[in-house]
């Protein structure tokens, strides 16, 4: 499974701290790799675009996310998933966490051949505030529905332009590009916020994992994306994100709940 999710030299990644404990390496890969993440119940890609949205957001786990940007860039992940999905980091953890990301991608993507194509705009883009703001609204229904609009909403009150940017720049610029498929991106999107585990991300998570719910993933490729969180967070910012965010209410029942 290392092989499957790792790339690069994977044995001196091991090597940097099994000198000093030995343990410790051998159950990075008997756990982490032998257990939590050699499980199925997700699609491979999926996986690795979640570990690396993991590892991106979490921050200063560069040596990690080198290694598994290269293991995925060798399982069939693109550079243009990757540029996507860290573009949708910097919503959640600011551009600085996702400059660093591209950075430490940057140097992964320059031992590789694979050619980079990236859709810039080589003229000033004349779209209107209004278009990305109906843009944002349509996919907000599409993917969030009610539990997005309460939380853009939450603002009318006290910052009505915040509530706006959301679903201007959110939805109708960022969440809203092609390059990765809306299952992938919002799995991801879970994946990033459960790492970060915050109060802060209490509701975004709730919110992403609707999302993620309404377009077309299940509830144990959600539960699989978040036990996956063991190897890179540890137990407890899976166990906060399991329990009191995979729930779900559809006419006041509830979808995912655990027991």
């Amino acid at each position: 499974m290392l092989h499957r999710l790792a790339g690069g030299d994977g044995q001196d990644y091991f090597d940097r701290f099994a000198t000093a404990a030995p343990d410790l390496a051998q159950l990075s890969i008997d756990f982490a790799f032998g257990e939590a993440l050699a499980r199925d119940g997700l699609e491979h890609k999926a996986k690795l675009l979640a570990i690396v949205a993991m590892l991106a957001s979490s921050g200063n786990r560069s040596d990690a996310l080198r290694l598994h940007l290269a293991g995925a860039l060798a399982n069939g992940v693109t550079r243009e998933e990757i540029i996507e999905l860290f573009i949708k980091l910097s919503v959640y953890r600011g551009f600085p966490a996702a400059l660093n990301a591209f950075s430490v991608a940057r140097s992964v993507f320059a031992l590789g051949a694979q050619p980079l194509q990236v859709d810039i705009p080589m003229s000033v883009d004349t779209e209107s505030r209004t278009d990305r703001l109906e843009r944002g609204k349509a996919l907000l229904a599409k993917s969030s529905a009610a539990s997005g609009d309460a939380v853009v909403r939450s603002f009318d009150d006290i910052a009505p332009d915040l509530g706006r940017m959301i679903v201007e720049h959110s939805y109708g610029e960022v969440f809203s590009r092609k390059g990765i498929d809306l299952k992938t991106r919002e799995l991801s999107a879970c994946a990033a916020l459960a790492a970060i585990g915050s109060a802060t991300t209490e509701t975004p998570l709730r919110v992403h994992i609707n999302a993620t719910l309404n377009v077309g993933a299940s509830r144990d490729e959600i539960i699989e994306t978040l036990v996956n969180l063991t190897a890179y967070s540890g137990y407890p910012a899976t166990q906060q994100a399991i329990p009191h965010r995979c729930g779900r209410v559809r006419q006041e029942q509830p979808v995912l709940a655990t027991t």
